[in-house]
């Protein structure tokens, strides 16, 4: 079975190309194919290891000379070495060159990692922890980043808890590191001026659409929210007075005012008397916004990979601690996944660039930031968000990969899946394959290879072992924005994460409209595939009461589900 570490399997590499592009800025666009890589000059660039064998430093790890290496001490319970390489890359492969005269084996179990993070552990493995196979003197082990992804730091680390790896034998001798990143590729910009945003609340004139109108100087603000609140007000209302007069003032009175009355005892005397009575009244009463959030609009589905804010230049930078970047296909926010973590109080500084990757890679219509203001560590009175602008990248060589993708794996005449092929030459697509081997039979697994054949099994798709996601790269011919394998390559899923139940039914006095994919024309009896929509409707003289239509949707990593349930159709006089 493919390793838990493979990062292969985060879904972002069904491509021929992986390069991400800024939607906010000019793109320029090169030759359509395989991504260009380059070295990337690290000589000299900041390293440190977590013990030192003397005289092997690590900075001899990059000094050019695989004759020399760094050297972890012995019994180091966890042998690590970290580049810096000072700013973001879009790194693809990561080469390793061990010591030359012994020691090879040394290496197994080694981790090569790459990400946004100085602590290395929170960043992704770039392919599979080192094999004894690969473990040799002076073996040269490339490590293949797939997708390729934004990074700041390498490493290396052994964890020597995991199973094969020997504690007394675990140390790092490394002759050399180097790095290629992406330097060209497809080119695909999404424009995201002119959108519709919004935003929780405004202050003053920062509203939501400055946060990408392609000026860093200009930001958006949410305010403190202006709440009614019911307040009892005391007013003063004049009565007419009954009073008893002495009989001097009663004889004075009537002689004064004799219309008033003619009753020498009791006087209706004309001036009020002002008598406090508690009206009930609305007033507006300011406080912090308990939930301050921002959405964009992108009006369509777009592969997305990564979400860049920036925030306001000139202070206030702490305001964004605990932000959260989501992306997904809801206009409610809370419905659609993370984007990465929450934003940090390192992060959240003055004119900070922040990116929140998406990984895996996500269909999405929506984007947003919101504070949860009620999360730990953040602190409710200064919660707000203040953004001069938001960008975000997106894949350019076809949408997003099913959910279920497990990668490009090797194919022989002794084949991965056993059961097919199944051909087409004008249908063939994930839609088209997940189909052949559902029905009737449910197959645990499909595979797509060579562009028109569908195979079908329920183990050892990775007999012939994994192989760079680049190789497999034929177009469906039903569904040019998928990826149906290559020359004895086969693009592998697991089926039963990529199709929801069929347990919608109908509405009672209601129907329903079924919209599939659109390389598949035809329903499943049993599943409904990734992608499908279902749109309810009541009959005359009945009220829908619950959503209008619901999605198969990606509701975390690889796994998919309805995302509503299915309405009620009341009687409107019932």
């Amino acid at each position: 079975m493919a390793g838990l570490l493979d990062v292969s399997r985060y879904g972002w590499n069904v491509y021929i190309c992986r390069l991400l592009l800024p939607v906010m800025f000019a793109c320029c666009c090169f030759q359509q194919g395989s991504c260009d890589l380059a070295a990337l000059p690290i000589h000299r660039k900041h390293t440190s290891q977590s013990t030192v064998w003397s005289p092997h430093e690590s900075y001899q790890a990059i000094d050019g000379q695989t004759y020399t290496f760094s050297r972890t001490d012995d019994y180091d319970p966890h042998p690590w070495w970290l580049l810096d390489l000072g700013s973001n890359h879009n790194l693809s492969r990561i080469n390793v060159t061990l010591r030359k005269y012994g020691g090879g084996y040394r290496f197994t179990g080694t981790i090569v990692r790459a990400g946004l993070s100085p602590n290395f552990t929170e960043n992704l493995p770039c392919g599979s922890p080192a094999t004894s196979e690969q473990s040799q003197d002076g073996a040269e082990i490339p490590f293949l980043c797939e997708p390729s992804r934004t990074a700041r730091y390498i490493s290396l680390d052994i964890d020597t808890s995991m199973p094969g790896v020997d504690p007394r034998e675990a140390y790092l001798q490394l002759a050399e590191v180097t790095v290629e990143n992406v330097t060209s590729g497809e080119c695909a910009a999404l424009p995201v001026y002119g959108k519709n945003t919004s935003q929780s609340s405004t202050w003053d004139a920062h509203p939501s659409y400055k946060a990408i109108d392609g000026r860093k100087y200009t930001y958006t603000h949410t305010d403190r929210n202006v709440i009614p609140v019911l307040i009892p007000i005391l007013i003063s209302v004049p009565i007419p007075s009954l009073i008893i007069p002495s009989p001097d003032q009663a004889n004075l009175l009537l002689f004064r005012m004799p219309i008033l009355n003619t009753h020498p005892r009791l006087i209706l005397f004309p001036i009020p008397i002002l008598i406090p009575v508690p009206i009930p009244k609305l007033i507006p009463v300011h406080a912090n916004d308990p939930h301050p959030w921002w959405l964009l609009k992108l009006g369509s589905k777009h592969c997305l990979g990564r979400i860049n804010v920036t925030l306001r230049m000139n202070g206030w930078g702490f305001r964004f601690i605990g932000a959260i970047a989501r992306a997904g296909l809801s206009p409610n926010f809370n419905e659609n996944l993370p984007c990465g973590s929450p934003a940090t109080s390192e992060q959240s500084q003055n004119g900070a660039e922040i990116p929140f990757l998406c990984e895996p890679p996500r269909l999405a219509r929506y984007v947003s930031l919101d504070i949860n203001t009620s999360m730990p560590g953040v602190d409710a009175a200064r919660a707000f968000l203040q953004l001069a602008e938001v960008a975000v990248e997106e894949y350019t060589s076809g949408e997003c990969a099913a959910p279920g993708y497990l990668g490009c794996f090797g194919d022989a005449e002794y084949r991965s899946l056993s059961v097919g092929p199944a051909a087409t030459e004008y249908e063939q697509s994930v839609e088209w394959c997940f189909r052949n081997c559902l029905e009737p039979t449910e197959y645990k697994y499909a595979g797509m290879e060579y562009k028109y054949e569908c195979w079908c099994g329920n183990d050892n798709y990775d007999k012939h072992g994994k192989e760079p996601d680049s190789d497999c790269k034929y177009l469906c011919p039903g569904n040019s924005n998928q990826i149906c394998g290559g020359k004895w390559r086969i693009s592998v899923y697991t089926v039963s994460q990529g199709v929801c139940s069929n347990d919608i039914g109908l509405p009672s006095n209601g129907d329903h409209t079924i919209t599939n994919p659109r390389s598949l024309s035809y329903n499943l009896i049993n599943f409904k595939f990734f992608g499908t929509r279902v749109d309810f409707s009541c009959d005359p003289g009945y009220t829908l009461h619950g959503a209008s239509s619901i999605e198969c949707i990606e509701a975390g990593y690889n796994n998919v589900t309805w995302s509503d349930s299915v309405p009620t159709c009341e009687d409107q006089f019932g």
